[in-house]
């Protein structure tokens, strides 16, 4: 039997986290000029990014800065789980 439509929710919220989370150590890359027009510049996205319109709320760890890894909020302060 396979899985449940639940369980199948699950696991792809879990295989999304991992392909989303940082490697262990992360300490920031270097930016696009794009990346870094948003994050030193105070700019903005110019189009919608490729999680525009989903809804995607991780259950553990932390969102980091791109640019140096710094921890900017925890993933449990950030939504309702």
């Amino acid at each position: 039997k396979g899985l449940s439509y639940k369980e199948r929710q699950a696991e792809e919220l879990r295989q999304l986290e991992e392909r989303l989370s940082a490697e262990e150590g992360f300490a920031g890359r270097p930016l696009s000029a794009e990346e870094a027009a948003i994050i030193e510049e105070g700019g903005t996205d110019q189009e919608p990014g490729p999680y525009a319109g989903k809804q995607f709320l991780p259950t553990r760890g932390y969102f980091a800065c791109k640019k140096c890894g710094s921890c900017l909020y925890m993933a449990e302060a950030k939504f309702v789980h």
